[in-house]
């Protein structure tokens, strides 16, 4: 099923996919807020300073969304809203976000994406549950899930991949290197 683009920028030839699991890092950068509960909203202004650091590395974000963020978010939460509202309006405007299609669930569609494109995954989601069903190859899951965190820095949060040089090595050269030893997906 095709990505439905909620903007028509394209990646240039010489910009690399790379997909974000957009409601993962949306979770993870609320997560890291203080006063945020297991029950709180995601916060995609975590998917924006995501995308931010992979566009400095010269990569070409594409943040999956599943459609329904966009059609009810304001109805859905009232914590952080404006801002993951305007993270998601700038993911839109320039470009990066695209949504599943009708019916589709977002982590099986960024999973498909990335094995059609050749494409890293950045996600802290192992997506054992996708393995168990076929959906994901152990295999690919070495190459292409690509951990990270956020850290403070200046008051401010910033989006850090686990292992630094995976994802610059792969905006370079195209190619996908394993995780490291003892960072094995299970």
């Amino acid at each position: 099923m095709p990505p439905v683009r909620a903007s028509s920028h394209r990646p240039r030839n010489s910009e690399r996919t790379v997909v974000v699991d957009g409601a993962n890092v949306a979770y993870n950068y609320a997560e890291c807020l203080s006063g945020w509960t297991a029950q709180g909203p995601p916060n995609f202004y975590g998917a924006q300073l995501c995308a931010v650091e992979l566009v400095k590395m010269g990569a070409f974000p594409c943040v999956v969304v599943h459609k329904r963020w966009m059609a009810d978010f304001s109805d859905r939460y009232a914590v952080h809203s404006q801002q993951s509202q305007a993270a998601l309006a700038w993911l839109r405007d320039e470009g990066y976000l695209t949504l599943t299609p009708g019916g589709a669930d977002d982590d099986s569609f960024s999973i498909s994406y990335a094995q059609q494109q050749q494409a890293p995954i950045v996600t802290n989601d192992k997506y054992s549950n996708h393995m168990e069903r076929t959906i994901l190859s152990r295999e690919f899951a070495k190459l292409a899930l690509n951990m990270y965190s956020f850290s403070a820095a200046r008051g401010d949060k910033i989006w850090t991949p686990e292992e630094h040089d995976r994802l610059p090595s792969y905006v370079l050269t195209g190619i996908m290197v394993p995780r490291a030893a003892g960072r094995d997906v299970r």
